[in-house]
């Protein structure tokens, strides 16, 4: 309970500060490395830098692993700080704004951040609610405010609050001085939902029921209303969106996991390679190097150095081969992949904005999308709704030969304004009257709220659903008009008359119900000036399938509307079926006490008030329908045609009826004409799960052979070859998901079809799909713009938004937002397929690079007497991974296999991408490994031979593990360069810069760093440069080491291409003169663009 005025009874509930850090001063560095260290590499890097503190183990300098190892860590430790402290910022932003808040009557400003339960706060018109609060009144008389709700749900229509009847007339003194208590629940984070109860004083026993009309959130903005005095009950971060802050979900992307397992593959190939060094070591030493060289080893250590010493040497020497630096390399890459999507300008729709990447670590999983899950309305459709059409009393009106449209329709406006004179048209026995009532429940069923500005002589008509802005418009436009709102009271404008009517109860749509209704009582003038009441209607409206069994009788109406509702949805209409019940005085007043038991119900509020509304919602007397335009965006037909080229299947989940999801399905493409001819219905209305089982096994046995077994391998060719499409209804689905039997059978059917569309399903629903799908390996990417589609959003491997008029919160939990359905295609082919290729080759080559350096010091022990001594000294260790090797890895971000233009010629490309398969990293993990040990011999074997005996001869004396060191490592350098080179498609100025300039700089660096005593190159390389025979020996080494995959690859390019590699040579690669990346680097990035020559495109052949 919650005491307003009584601070000592409020005393156990927190402050109104709110905190969104992770972190504090004192906590940020231990739990920050608690946070790092619990990564398994981590662990294991930091291990490897412990051991090397020890001289008896080490066999290189500490710094080699502890100098990346703190660079890396203070890089993510300096990232976390920077983001914590901006939450920190904002925090204090909020906390330190000021208030006037009442205590005990008295009145004064103090800091958001001091507010706490049972004071009452005045929040002025445009300020943000503090917290959470009761309203008690507002500056409207009637005790109504307004408020804008986009920072929950991004929505920008004004929603109306209203205070409860206990407070709504109190004065301010009266306000002030309120010393009621509210009964309500403990902190939770269910935004829509508020059962509590006011009382006007303790233990008084007067009542007033409050749900979330009545509770202004933190976070809203108070619009249109001068002030409002509130009383707080949640406060600071055990507010409605406290309480719904989670930590985003962590989706790890299938090439993330394919990493790690090749890191498993390699920790195990090293942990070999260690035992196996430390006894072949121990053999050779006890059978011919001890015996020759006693001063190796001494004797007193031999026990505890064979068997400890020699192994942990070993694992130092060869820790370098899982690279240090791939975790912070790949992070880079990927938040320039998501900068990339970010900057996009062919993804900019004006005043719409460009796409967004929320989420910068999963672009790969755009490049290996299987499935796509979309919702219709607003997604594949503009959500712009018009009422196009409608059915009254079993006679359509906006569908004939001479007009489309209900505005256009001269007998309709004929019946509303004339009273119908008759004509030979058959429709014009319709009374007048239900046509007037038909358009005036329309203007009365509702949650709109009408503003002061107005369009065409009628208000601009702002409500959450664009629905009902359709139809109250559509009513305005052909002469019943919904003037105003004040409060409770409604007034329609009828040709020039003024009808007013009481709202008495909204009973709100519910996703179980399908339907909302007003029960409204007209009066004979205004309600507040004493004129006498008329007639108390309920009028409804919702979807035919929880409407049309609830009429009672008129079965020639019901059967003429049923057969007007699939005219409708034939069209791809939108359809609703309008209904109203008459109620006397007595059955409201017993309902309307019912409805005051369960409104003011603490528990189970939500149920009761359901089987309230079920109560009353029967019996209707049938108007007829409406029929709502939602035009598809453009370019939808075509993106979805890509889609299927590329090999990716697409389902439509929507709650529409049936027959209008399969004609939108048909008319975007996602249904093609001989789909239509393969159609398999499955509804579930009055069906067992037995007979549901039996209708999947029926279609699997009929269409066994018409598509491909499911399985990863197969998905791709059932996309084209087969023609089946499913279509299934929410109740189907149900029934079907309750038997795991039958759910099964149902997934392989699924697995068969061309396309599979779901309609009148649930947002858990739709969740369920998408789990379904995931959890058998495929790629699942959803798409949606609405509240509804948010869960399936989340389940999905990659959730994108779209910024539509349904609000932002589908863009908000998603990883991605666009604009525009059509938008999808470049995020998905082009920006998902380069990432994807990118990051493969950035992982492949970091552990390439690693493994190569660590071969050359494996196959150097057998010179050394397997002794875990480093041929590499510590400047070489320490500068390999960061230095010298970073940033041309890092510039691989700009590479492109083919341009952009060829997949959208030939789609089927985005199936051959590198990195597409399931296992496809760590297929070509293994050759890279093989590439790596054959360049290591190479490498050691040449400079052994041609340099063993040169060292002696040329004075070096003492210097020639150092002069081994500089030769193998410059040659190392070459290598590594020139194999990227190899590997690069598409060289800019920015990679010429960082290949050719990184060799450049490592002959600079290590002529100055030959300058220095300290570091054990004291005049090596001043030495070893002034000799022609190192020139010579780096070059022909170099050529010995790259030659074999030159050749292999020209063999491969002109022999064994693959797809990707037949396109790139029949297109010439044009420079567009426009930029494709958003300001501030797309001058830049067309600067550094390689400059080629413009040639006409050429006509791509047919590839297998």
């Amino acid at each position: 309970m919650v005491f307003s005025n009584n601070l000592i009874a409020n005393s156990n509930f927190i402050h109104n500060k709110i905190t969104n850090t992770k972190y504090t001063v004192l906590s940020f560095l231990p739990k920050n490395l608690l946070e790092q260290f619990s990564r398994f590499m981590n662990l294991y890097f930091l291990l490897i830098a412990c051991l090397q503190l020890n001289p008896s183990l080490t066999p290189v300098n500490p710094l080699t692993t502890w100098t990346p190892l703190i660079m890396i860590f203070s890089i993510s430790a300096l990232k976390e700080g920077v983001d914590d402290y901006q939450r920190f910022k904002s925090d204090q932003e909020f906390n330190e704004r000021l208030y006037t808040v009442y205590r005990t009557g008295q009145g004064s400003k103090i800091k958001c951040q001091d507010i706490r339960v049972g004071d009452i706060v005045r929040v002025e018109q445009g300020i943000e609610i503090p917290c959470d609060m009761v309203l008690l009144r507002s500056s409207d008389l009637d005790g109504t405010c307004y408020i804008q709700t986009a920072n929950l749900d991004g929505e920008t229509d004004l929603k109306t609050r209203t205070a409860p009847g206990l407070t709504a007339g109190l004065s301010d003194t009266e306000v002030i001085a309120f010393d009621g208590v509210v009964h309500c629940p403990q902190p939770n984070g269910q935004i829509y939902k508020f059962d509590a109860k006011l009382e006007s004083s303790p233990d008084s026993g007067e009542f007033s029921a409050l749900s979330s009309k009545q509770l202004l959130l933190q976070g809203t903005f108070l619009r249109n209303t001068d002030f409002a005095y509130g009383l707080a009950v949640y406060t600071g971060n055990e507010t409605k969106i406290g309480m719904n802050k989670r930590e985003p979900p962590i989706k790890l992307t299938k090439i993330d996991r394919q990493i790690e397992r090749a890191s498993m593959i390699i920790f195990i190939i090293q942990l070999s390679l260690v035992f196996l060094n430390g006894i072949v070591g121990d053999v050779v030493q006890e059978s011919t190097m001890k015996s020759r060289h006693t001063y190796l080893v001494a004797e007193s250590l031999s026990q505890w150095y064979h068997y400890l010493v020699i192994p942990l040497r070993m694992l130092l020497l060869m820790s370098l081969m899982i690279p240090i630096s791939l975790k912070v390399t790949l992070d880079i890459c990927r938040y320039m992949y998501a900068m990339f999507i970010n900057w996009d300008l062919k993804m900019y729709s004006g005043s719409d904005g460009g796409a967004f990447a929320a989420n910068t670590g999963i672009s790969e999983d755009l490049g290996q999308v299987d499935y796509i899950f979309t919702d219709k309305t607003g997604t594949l459709t503009e959500n712009v709704m018009v009422l196009k059409k409608c059915s009254i009393s079993g006679v359509i009106f906006g569908h004939t030969d001479d007009c489309d449209d209900l505005r256009s329709d001269d007998i309709l406006l004929n019946l509303l304004h004339n009273g119908g004179a008759t004509t030979a048209d058959n429709r014009q026995t319709h009374k007048s009257e239900e046509v007037v009532d038909f358009f005036r429940c329309l203007a009365l069923c509702n949650t709109i709220v009408p503003s002061d500005e107005r369009a065409n002589g009628y208000p601009i008509y702002r409500g959450s659903s664009p629905d009902e802005e359709a139809l109250v418009k559509g009513a305005a436009e052909v002469g019943i008009v919904f003037s105003g709102k004040s409060n409770d009271i409604v007034q329609i404008d009828l040709n020039g008359f003024r009808e007013t009517f009481q709202v008495l109860h909204t009973l709100e749509f519910s996703s179980d119900r399908k339907r909302m209704s007003v029960i409204v009582q007209e009066y004979n003038g205004n309600p507040d000036e004493g004129q006498k009441p008329l007639k108390i209607r309920l009028i409804s409206k919702g979807a035919d399938d929880s409407m049309l069994h609830h009429c009672a009788g008129q079965e020639e109406m019901l059967q003429a509307t049923t057969r007007h509702l699939n005219e409708f949805a034939h069209l791809g209409l939108r359809t609703l079926v309008v209904a109203y019940k008459e109620l006397t005085v007595d059955e409201y007043r017993a309902w309307a006490e019912e409805f005051h038991q369960a409104n003011t119900s603490l528990e189970e509020r939500e149920g009761r008030l359901e089987r309230c509304f079920n109560s009353i919602e029967n019996d209707f007397t049938l108007l007829g329908c409406t029929a709502i335009e939602d035009k598809l965006q453009d370019g939808v037909p075509e993106t979805i045609a890509l889609f299927r080229d590329a090999g990716i299947k697409l389902w439509m989940l929507t709650g529409d009826k049936l027959t209008t999801a399969i004609q939108i399905a048909t008319s975007c493409n996602l249904i093609s004409c001989a789909g239509r001819e393969a159609l398999i219905r499955l509804e579930g209305k009055h069906k067992s799960t037995q007979e549901l089982h039996r209708d999947i096994d029926q279609a699997l046995r009929h269409h066994s052979d018409a598509g491909p077994q499911q399985g990863l391998s197969s998905h791709i060719d059932a996309t084209h070859d087969s023609t089946l499409s499913v279509v299934i209804d929410g109740s189907a689905l149900a029934t079907i998901m309750e038997d795991r039997n039958c759910n099964e059978r149902f997934m392989k059917l699924c697995m068969l079809a061309h396309t599979v569309v779901c309609c009148r399903v649930t947002p858990n629903q739709k969740s369920q799909i998408v789990t379904s799908i995931k959890d058998k390996g495929f790629v699942s990417l959803s798409v949606g713009d609405g509240g509804n589609d948010v869960l399936m959003i989340q389940q999905a491997n990659v959730g994108v938004g779209i910024r539509g008029r349904e609000g932002l919160q589908a863009a908000r939990a998603a990883d991605y937002s666009i604009t525009r359905f059509s938008h999808l295609q470049r995020l998905v082919l082009v920006h998902g397929r380069y990432s994807l290729h990118r990051t493969s080759m950035v992982a492949l080559y970091c552990f390439y690079k690693s493994i190569y350096v660590c071969m050359i010091q494996i196959f150097y022990q057998v010179l050394c007497g397997f002794s875990g001594t480093s041929l590499l000294n510590t400047f070489s260790l320490t500068t390999y991974n960061t230095l010298f090797t970073e940033l041309p890895i890092l510039l691989y971000i700009l590479d492109k296999d083919i341009e952009e233009s060829v997949v959208f010629e030939y789609p089927p490309v985005y199936q051959s991408n590198f990195g597409r398969s399931k296992s496809s990293l760590l297929n070509n993990f293994f050759p890279w490994i093989a590439k790596a040990i054959f360049q290591a011999a190479v490498t050691t074997l040449y400079c052994v031979f041609a340099f063993w005996d040169w060292e002696s001869s040329n004075g070096l004396g003492n210097s020639g593990r150092e002069t081994m060191s500089a030769i193998v490592f410059t040659i190392v350098m070459l290598v590594v360069q020139l194999t990227l080179a190899l590997e690069t498609n598409y060289f800019t100025t920015l990679n010429h810069l960082a290949v050719w300039g990184t060799i450049g700089f490592y002959f600079a660096i290590s002529y100055v760093i030959s300058m220095v005593p300290a570091l054990g190159m004291y005049h090596v390389i001043h030495k070893v440069y002034g000799e022609w025979v190192f020139w010579l020996a780096i070059t022909t080494a170099t050529v010995a080491c790259l030659l074999p995959l030159y050749v292999h690859k020209y063999l491969q390019t002109q022999y064994f291409p693959k797809v990707n590699e037949s396109l790139r040579e029949q297109s010439l690669v044009t420079t567009s003169h426009s930029s494709e990346l958003w300001f501030p680097l797309s001058k830049l990035y067309s600067f550094f663009k390689p400059n080629h020559t413009q040639t006409p495109t050429r006509i791509y052949q047919t590839l297998p």
